[in-house]
């Protein structure tokens, strides 16, 4: 019975290791995760028609200079900066979801050049144009954004800079809200982050699996400091708002099914700096902008008229 027992225990603890690494290996290692996802599962989804891609990357070319910087481990990041004809000294940093890329940021980004505002959008490491293997899910995001930030303070004594991000990007600009910015950085804001990698992905797995996350979710966070360099629950934006003093304005869709709209009220509650949020009813993960587009507009736009 007792070596029952022993191969039992020793298979399930294999078993365990086993779907540790492979969701480690989906979620973070983009080599890996490109054998099981394809451009039409990225996260951050539209209804676009093949046209209007061509014409949002037609834009992007049309109005942008392709620029490249290098992380502090030496990738080669993209980003797209883009300058407004108003001569102006604000610039929004715009930066991307899971498995997205710049690109998909422009229509945004349309609004905010209509504003009168100048714009960087970045595709994150592991994403787009830019290198690297693995997705730091905010953690690596937010040292490579203190870089982008560095480029525009550098290149534009003036200016002023309003963080903007949705999805894994939100969860970016909010930890980069927690570290210590330049006078330039104004205002932040965010649009469905999730309070930290390690919290999101326990909701993710017991709602897939339906499984106790103990000790799969530990495991592929041990892989996680091993390969990428950081354990999941390092990557919290909730510990960074704890500190932050960046005006920022929350913002989340109520039906919400991938990040949970609790984590918006979770990180909105803690939050230090001076703070605004917005619940747009019926709208899903990304989907704010789309389902009340006048009123997320109209908010975004007084939040940063109060502070620039």
């Amino acid at each position: 019975m007792a070596i029952i027992i022993s191969v039992i225990l020793i298979a399930a603890i294999a078993f365990c290791i086993f779907i540790g690494i492979n969701m480690f290996n989906l979620a973070i290692n983009t080599v890996t995760s490109k054998k099981y996802f394809t451009e039409d599962l990225r996260i951050f989804k539209t209804d676009e028609t093949e046209e209007e891609k061509k014409q949002k990357v037609k834009w992007l070319k049309d109005n942008s200079k392709e620029i490249y910087i290098k992380s502090l481990d030496k990738l080669k990041l993209c980003g797209y900066e883009i300058r407004n004809k108003k001569q102006s000294d604000t610039w929004i940093i715009a930066v991307h979801g899971y498995m997205g890329k710049g690109l998909d940021m422009v229509p945004c980004i349309q609004k905010f050049i209509e504003m009168g505002y100048n714009a960087l959008i970045i595709d994150q490491r592991a994403h787009g144009n830019s290198q690297g293997k693995y997705r730091g899910m905010g953690y690596l995001e937010c040292k490579d954004l203190k870089e982008w930030i560095k480029f525009i303070t550098n290149k534009y004594k003036k200016s002023k800079i309003i963080l903007y991000g949705v999805s894994m990007g939100a969860t970016t600009v909010l930890m980069e809200t927690g570290e210590l910015l330049p006078e330039n950085v104004k205002a932040c804001i965010e649009d469905c982050a999730y309070t930290s990698i390690w919290d999101e992905f326990k909701c993710i797995y017991k709602k897939s699996f339906k499984l106790p996350t103990f000790p799969v979710l530990n495991i592929a966070s041990i892989v996680s400091k091993i390969k990428a360099g950081y354990y999941f629950k390092q990557a919290s934006a909730i510990k960074a708002v704890k500190k932050s003093k960046i005006p920022t304005i929350f913002i989340h869709g109520e039906n919400d099914k991938l990040v949970p709209c609790n984590m918006m009220e979770k990180l909105y509650k803690v939050a230090k700096c001076k703070k605004e949020k917005l619940v747009v009813k019926n709208a899903g993960h990304i989907e704010s902008c789309r389902v009340d587009t006048e009123n997320y507009w109209k908010k975004i736009k007084e939040f940063i008229s109060a502070y620039i």
